[in-house]
């Protein structure tokens, strides 16, 4: 059994977020091998994911486009680097490597993979946490903007920026105008990630109850709203029924994959590739 070091990492009080990063954290923690130690969280935001897993004894180390992400990681004691990932080199090597919902923004997914490999460890493992949102219709975009209205209407959330739509109008136009950008859609993120790694599982999650998180009071009790909405979701999509909006993939780099991403890697930074 790996014996865990707590880490200092200063946890801030109960909020929504951090309550439904556990979920991705729990996931983390189920993928990786015995002995990994090591994390990089790609597009780790303030930190949410990272101070679950510092709690349970790994070494997280984030990287983020946002300074102010950055900042508010390293103020939690998470170590923290700000850059775009696109163009980011190092000599170091993880055990593993998080994407959490940060490569369906990204213009070229297959680049970022690929370059992600040639900084994992041997046989190291890549995790992916995404949206697929091309899963999601009008029953699912209903079924989420009734839950949101219900907690409105209970007093235990705000309105939300985007408001919700007036009754009879379709749900889903509601659900796209919030996601007019471009996006990769999961099964794409999905795609890129095999011509990558060996995939060696994917899996429908729930994904819908995220959008409560923004609005949710904060509260002593927002952790088990949160929760009760999720078990809700997990009840309504999934085992034959609607498909969740959320996918996950545990991608292994085997001896000759690693090889080829770390020549890659290689070849960006000008060096010579070793044989």
């Amino acid at each position: 059994m790996r014996s865990v070091k707590r880490s200092t990492a200063r946890q801030p009080s109960p909020s929504p977020a951090l309550a439904a990063a556990r979920y991705t954290a729990d996931f983390v923690a189920q993928s990786l091998p015995r002995r990994a130690h090591t994390i990089l969280d790609v597009g780790c935001g303030s930190g949410d994911v990272a101070a679950h897993l510092v709690q349970r004894g790994y070494e997280v180390t984030g990287i983020d486009l946002s300074s102010t992400a950055v900042r508010n990681c390293r103020k939690r004691g998470i170590p923290a680097i700000h850059a775009d990932f696109t163009n980011y080199d190092t000599d170091r090597r993880y055990d593993a490597i998080l994407f959490s919902r940060s490569l369906h923004h990204v213009e070229d997914p297959r680049a970022i993979l690929r370059r992600a490999g040639g900084m994992l460890v041997p046989r190291g493992v890549l995790l992916i946490e995404e949206f697929a949102f091309e899963s999601v219709d009008e029953i699912s975009a209903s079924w989420l903007v009734n839950a949101l209205r219900l907690l409105i209407a209970g007093g235990l959330a705000n309105e939300p920026r985007h408001r919700l739509p007036r009754e009879g109008r379709p749900a889903l136009d509601w659900w796209k105008d919030r996601h007019h950008e471009k996006i990769h859609e999961g099964r794409q993120v999905i795609a890129a990630a095999k011509s990558c790694f060996s995939v060696a599982e994917t899996e429908g999650v729930p994904y819908l109850f995220q959008y409560a998180v923004p609005i949710l009071k904060k509260s002593a009790g927002s952790r088990r709203v949160l929760e009760q909405v999720r078990a809700l979701e997990l009840a309504s999509f999934g085992a034959g029924r609607r498909p969740f909006a959320g996918i996950r993939a545990i991608c292994r780099q085997g001896r000759q994959t690693g090889q080829v991403a770390r020549k890659a890697l290689e070849r960006v930074k000008g060096i010579e590739p070793s044989s």
